[in-house]
């Protein structure tokens, strides 16, 4: 960062490397230093609504989410913090309803990439239910809230 302060979303990695280790005021910082270079970064909008989330500031969750969505509608954390801040507030069919598509994909993702020894659903649940099933959203908001907080395992 000292050497290429511009480097295209240093930033922005930066930003998420700070999240991950719970330092959410300097993710923050890191993040709209990247929106200032690049202000269609709907990554890190999803990412600072992520922080207003945690922050429980749901007026400013809902403001990045809103921006983030109208620039990259399908990308996964807009559409998971969206279903976390639905909860939260109480809209359940609006986060169960509008989300099969992403979370289809998302609990699939998930399945492969970040929890390789996380045993899979049942065959024939899935077939029955198919990947995108509401058990499966709430699942995936329960994981992504441990994660959050630092909490692993089943």
């Amino acid at each position: 960062m000292r050497q290429a302060p511009r480097l295209p979303q240093a930033n922005y990695f930066l930003g998420v490397v700070l999240f991950e280790q719970k330092r959410t005021e300097e993710a923050r910082a890191a993040l709209e230093r990247e929106l200032a270079l690049d202000a269609r970064c709907s990554a890190c909008m999803a990412k600072l609504a992520h922080v207003a989330y945690l922050a429980g500031d749901d007026r400013q969750c809902e403001s990045w989410l809103a921006k983030a969505a109208a620039l990259e509608p399908d990308h996964l954390e807009t559409n998971l913090v969206a279903g976390m801040l639905d909860l939260r507030t109480g809209r359940y069919q609006q986060a169960i309803g509008a989300s099969p598509p992403v979370v289809g994909r998302a609990v699939s993702g998930l399945r492969q990439a970040q929890y390789p020894a996380r045993p899979r659903l049942p065959a024939e649940r899935e077939r029955r239910e198919g990947p995108g099933a509401p058990g499966d959203l709430r699942r995936l908001i329960q994981e992504q809230k441990a994660k959050s907080i630092g909490v692993r395992g089943e």
